[in-house]
């Protein structure tokens, strides 16, 4: 069973957390497909070039992520919807993640320290 997060609470990750990596990108679509958008209305709200807003219809819409009606619309499916809350908590684990690395590196530095003020001595 998959874990559901309100799409306010996916999308307020999605947009704060992550750089324009493909996966972003891919997000984004979703989000604003939410309801039945036309293309141009998803290229201006993720900001992409026609070219990569085919692109990336195409790869989400072969996955089956994504919907287009006959008049041409898009809309989210419910698998997009599960990919959305997968990404959510991916980009969540991955922020707690590199909170412990950066911890951890502050371990290390001050074991280093300990090193170089012992030998001092």
């Amino acid at each position: 069973m998959v874990r559901c997060v309100s799409l306010l609470e996916a999308e307020a990750l999605i947009l704060r957390k992550c750089k324009r990596c493909p996966l972003k990108i891919i997000a984004d679509i979703l989000l604003i497909s939410r309801k039945n958008v036309k293309k141009t209305h998803i290229m201006y709200g993720a900001n992409l070039s026609y070219a990569l807003l085919n692109k990336y219809l195409n790869k989400i819409s072969n996955a089956g992520l994504i919907n287009r009606s006959p008049e041409g619309y898009y809309k989210i499916t419910d698998k997009g919807i599960a990919f959305l809350d997968t990404y959510s908590f991916y980009i969540k684990e991955k922020g707690r993640m590199e909170k412990k690395m950066v911890a951890l590196d502050d371990k290390k530095r001050s074991l280093q320290r300990l090193l170089n003020t012992h030998s001092q001595k």
